[in-house]
């Protein structure tokens, strides 16, 4: 993405779009961001690979949660 919605609350890797932030209304809110900023662009998630509003993600080997990001066990 070019918004500049990456360098804000979003991490965009191939066909993964992390987003993230501390509270739970502020993560809702940029969801719709990166939401529109799609669909805008004719593009769509596809939700049944979507994963909302958890706390821990496995990405590749790394485990990212709010501790930060480690290697998977």
């Amino acid at each position: 993405m070019s918004y500049g919605l990456h360098k804000k609350f979003c991490s965009c890797l191939l066909y993964d779009i992390f987003v993230h932030r501390r509270s739970h209304n502020e993560h809702l809110n940029n969801l719709k961001q990166v939401l529109l900023v799609l669909s805008n662009n004719h593009l769509f998630a596809n939700s049944g690979k979507c994963t909302f509003c958890v706390n821990m993600v496995i990405f590749l080997v790394f485990v990212v949660n709010k501790n930060g990001v480690h290697v998977d066990p």
